[in-house]
């Protein structure tokens, strides 16, 4: 069979855990905010994506169809009011050996940001809400990153020391309600569709 690969980001900080589910399985049971799955095989084409409220099947949160093509990736976010859907690495086969890094904004009523390093050398500038950037080759280091608002020095979050290895693929979610509370940042490894199964 030909498949893809998705996984399930809860981004909504209104709506507690989730229950998933694809093609009317339970995939998924009881994802907390901030959590990310693994990715999971489905076939290429259309498929359902349902999401409930942990133990109460009886009325959906969410239900749209997405449509994968083979041998490719995704992530599918859990927004309040939708699901909004990203493909993932993609990349040249002849591309350099990176890392390669990418910086999604779901900071709800958040201003645009800009993403730098320990340094202070800028990543990603002037990125806004439900902005997806391309993916970007940055040389191997062990930095933490800043989320600064754009245009300003203001400082709205720091991460712990991270290592970003060659060869890989990351992507920064930038999570949480503004300006009620301090941003939750996820830096997470992507899969590479090209070595996808």
């Amino acid at each position: 069979m030909t498949a893809a690969g998705i996984r399930i980001l809860h981004a909504s900080t209104e709506l507690g855990e989730f229950d998933v589910y694809v093609n009317d399985n339970l995939c998924i049971k009881t994802l907390p905010f901030t959590a990310i799955t693994q990715y999971i095989q489905l076939p290429a084409g259309d498929n359902w994506v349902e999401v409930f409220r942990t133990g109460d099947p009886s009325k959906a949160i969410h239900r749209r169809m997405i449509s994968v093509r083979a041998n490719r990736c995704y992530t599918v976010c859990l927004q309040p009011k939708k699901i909004f859907v990203v493909e993932d690495s993609h990349l040249s086969q002849n591309r350099s050996s990176g890392p390669y890094l990418r910086f999604i904004h779901l900071l709800q009523s958040g201003p645009n940001m800009d993403l730098i390093n320990l340094s202070g050398s800028c990543f990603f500038s002037n990125n806004g809400y439900m902005g997806v950037s391309p993916y970007r080759a940055v040389s191997p280091q062990t930095t933490n990153f800043s989320l600064r608002v754009s245009g300003t020095r203001k400082i709205l979050f720091h991460s712990p020391i991270y290592r970003l290895e060659p060869s890989r693929v990351y992507t920064v979610y930038v999570l949480g309600v503004s300006p009620n509370a301090v941003p939750y940042v996820l830096i997470v490894p992507d899969r590479d569709s090209h070595i996808l199964y």
